[in-house]
């Protein structure tokens, strides 16, 4: 699939501090994935598609379900009730 996409636009492996401006704090709601049965799989499509990922790449294995953002000072934890009256609100 990879294959066919005729414009590619390359990352560049480094500091986007125009994008995260010294924040260094990014919340997100995850799944980790940690079973051996699930390493193993995530670590063989890492392998076919090394040829298109940074390298190193060394990315924590997990499910993002929620992207919260920069966090401010001091950083809010979401509830889950409060994630659920927000994926409501947007009709998910």
């Amino acid at each position: 699939m990879l294959h066919k996409i005729q414009k590619k636009i390359p990352t560049i492996n480094r500091d986007y501090v125009e994008w995260h401006r010294g924040r260094m704090e990014y919340g997100l709601w995850l799944i980790k994935l940690g079973t051996k049965e699930i390493y193993q799989s995530v670590d063989a499509a890492r392998e076919h598609l090394s040829d298109f990922l940074l390298k190193p790449y060394q990315r924590q294995r997990h499910v993002s379900i929620f992207i919260c953002g920069f966090c401010q000072r001091p950083c809010p934890l979401m509830t889950i009730t409060a994630l659920n009256s927000f994926m409501l609100r947007l009709n998910c």
